[in-house]
């Protein structure tokens, strides 16, 4: 607002438009000045909300290893082994009860923990045959290479 009271500068002024000119110029120094800092604490909320996302997953990954370790159930580690390679069918839990000869009950527990630290997932099922598929997920594939399939 400045260039206005050079603008005006020859043209002889009121004093009261004179002190509103200069009042308004004062808002919009202020108004940029809390923009700017503004925009600092906002750049480093956002880096803070980067580097909680990183310790984040960290402590998910170190959770699932505290959980498992470097191995699983005996029975856990077939399930987790046969899902490796399980397509289409074979994945249906009767099929993989009668494959690994484990009672549907054993199965359905042992299920439950893969999924309980995201190494299966239940990937759907059919009402009219009730059939109920499993798959298994990345982190549940990469353990399986590292620690049951890899020996």
């Amino acid at each position: 607002m400045s260039w206005l009271k050079e603008l005006l500068t020859d043209i002889p002024l009121s004093e009261v438009l004179k002190e509103r000119i200069a009042l308004a110029d004062d808002k919009v120094r202020k108004a940029e000045l809390e923009r700017h800092e503004l925009a600092t604490e906002l750049d480093a909320a956002q880096k803070k909300i980067e580097q909680l996302e990183r310790e984040l997953s960290e402590l998910k990954k170190q959770s699932i290893e505290d959980k498992v370790g470097n191995k699983l159930d005996g029975d856990a580690s077939r399930v987790l082994g046969y899902l490796f390679n399980a397509k289409g069918e074979e994945r249906d839990t009767r099929y993989i009860s009668r494959r690994l000869d484990l009672q549907e009950g054993m199965l359905d527990y042992h299920l439950d923990t893969l999924e309980s630290i995201n190494f299966a997932v239940c990937s759907g099922g059919n009402y009219v045959s009730g059939a109920v598929y499993w798959d298994i997920t990345p982190a549940g594939r990469k353990f399986a290479v590292e620690h049951i399939l890899g020996k």
